[in-house]
């Protein structure tokens, strides 16, 4: 039962791998709230005649200071047709920076390039760009990182690729991470996994997870000393760009594995999943005495009357450390909750933690107040942390952030074209604005919107002043 001990120091590790490995599934970012939200984050709907993708143009941020509440910037927003983020210009007292983002058919970002000034002031800073894999469109088989010298893109260490190899049968057999190893674009191998097939059911039942312990000439060790054989699924595509025991959602739900640590059985894992095919598991590990709980994971969920959805998380451990027992009572107890409301936007994430037979109490959280228009559209969010006062030994709930978002556009058919880095797609004729094909809206400088049209839109009849004109991704200061 060694792979019990080893268990947390993976997600140690895992932390700071993760940094590395946008396209591998670590143990961290299984509990990661970023992730997780990512994951339930409410999606573009579908396109039709009739589609509308509500997007904010700009949102507006404070924090509060000693109870006041200080503003700290403002962000404009473009997008596609699709509601994607095209490009964002935040300014701050007298910082400016752009993010100019282009995807893929199916949503994934391929570029992202960040930039300091405005218009043709603006200087570039870094520079990523992604490519996926055929079959699983959202995962990374390339990212690339750059820093600009000052006259040219020089890579860094945020370059990554992961080399898929798949059987004869479409399926995932191995899959090859490497990295910079003393930066520029020479990539050495990292990090290895391996999956064995069951020739009879064609269904992967052997896992190992290999890294690379020198940089010239590959030498794999197998990570923590374990692997699983003998797997057994719930379902599975053969899609598997994961690590094997957070396959508990989605295409592939693992089932049943034996763990071997170095070379010998070491115990099991078993999961169950609500028979209604909800959301949900229970994930047992045991020693080699199938019913010797050494561990266990849980993710429950439950929907409340207004369609809002809770998820939680709990850990388990009933061995001791010290002494190697195992006990039916819980030595160690990791709780994770996370509440989205109807609209699938987050409002409370907690995180509570107990040891022996103690009751779990919270030791981090967030509470979140989402605010909406009567269009359902979201107008602001309040953020209050959880802070713990080591002098009274006691916690409170404190505002700490709140964020404003107005001026929503319809991306459906105001970003129906999306304009390149290279490619001026809006300019000036004169007092007309030009973006042939685009939607174009004109704003006065305090944010309203004055005017807009498609493809060309006349600045002639507004009063004299300073504007922004927005078509494609791109925006103009005009003084008439």
């Amino acid at each position: 039962m060694k792979h019990f001990y080893l268990l947390e120091r993976k997600y140690m590790l895992a932390a700071a791998l993760g940094v590395m490995a946008v396209g591998c599934v670590s143990a961290a970012d299984a509990v990661n709230v970023e992730r997780f939200r990512a994951n339930r984050a409410p999606k573009a709907p579908l396109r039709s005649e009739a589609a509308k993708i509500m997007r904010p143009s700009w949102e507006r941020q404070y924090v509060n200071e000693y109870g006041e509440w200080t503003f700290m910037g403002e962000v404009q927003y473009e997008y596609d047709a699709k509601g994607n983020e095209i490009k964002s210009v935040l300014h701050e007292d007298n910082y400016v920076s752009t993010e100019i983002s282009e995807y893929d058919e199916y949503g994934s970002r391929t570029l992202l390039v960040e930039m300091s000034g405005e218009g043709e002031s603006a200087r570039n800073s870094s520079k990523r760009t992604y490519e996926y894999d055929a079959v699983v469109h959202d995962y990374c088989i390339r990212r690339m990182g750059y820093d600009w010298s000052g006259s040219d893109w020089l890579p860094n260490y945020f370059c990554e690729t992961n080399e898929i190899t798949r059987n004869a049968d479409g399926n995932i057999t191995e899959i090859l991470k490497s990295i910079p190893y003393s930066g520029g674009e020479d990539m050495v191998p990292a990090y290895h996994t391996v999956w064995g097939y069951d020739e009879a059911s064609g269904e992967a039942d052997s896992y190992a997870y290999y890294m690379n312990m020198t940089a010239a000439t590959p030498t794999w060790k197998l990570y923590l000393d374990t692997e699983y054989r003998d797997i057994k699924w719930d379902r599975t595509d053969g899609q598997l760009t994961g690590e094997l025991l957070y396959m508990l959602e989605g295409n592939n739900r693992l089932a049943s594995a034996t763990v071997y640590y170095q070379g010998e059985p070491d115990g099991y894992v078993f999961v169950t999943y609500p028979e209604d095919g909800s959301e949900g598991y229970l994930m047992l590990m045991t020693t080699n005495d199938p019913d010797e709980v050494g561990m266990s994971q849980e993710m429950k969920v439950s929907a409340d009357a207004d369609g809002g959805m809770t998820y939680v998380f709990t850990q388990t451990e009933y061995f001791d450390e010290e002494t190697g027992e195992i006990s039916t009572s819980p030595s160690y107890t990791l709780r994770e909750e996370y509440a989205f409301d109807a609209k699938g936007n987050l409002t409370r994430d907690e995180i509570y933690e107990g040891v022996a037979d103690e009751e779990p109490v919270l030791v981090s959280g967030q509470l979140i107040e989402n605010t909406y228009d009567a269009d359902g559209n979201l107008t602001e969010v309040l953020m209050r942390s959880f802070q713990y006062d080591d002098d009274t030994e006691e916690g409170e709930y404190v505002e700490e952030l709140r964020i404003e978002y107005g001026d929503y556009v319809d991306a459906a058919s105001a970003g129906i074209c999306v304009a390149k880095r290279d490619v001026a797609a809006l300019h000036m004729d004169g007092l007309t604005a030009v973006a042939e094909g685009c939607g174009i809206d004109v704003y006065s400088v305090d944010g309203s919107k004055v005017a807009g049209g498609e493809g060309a839109v006349s600045l002639k009849e507004l009063p004299a002043g300073i504007y922004v004109v927005r078509a494609a991704g791109e925006s103009l200061r005009v003084r008439r």
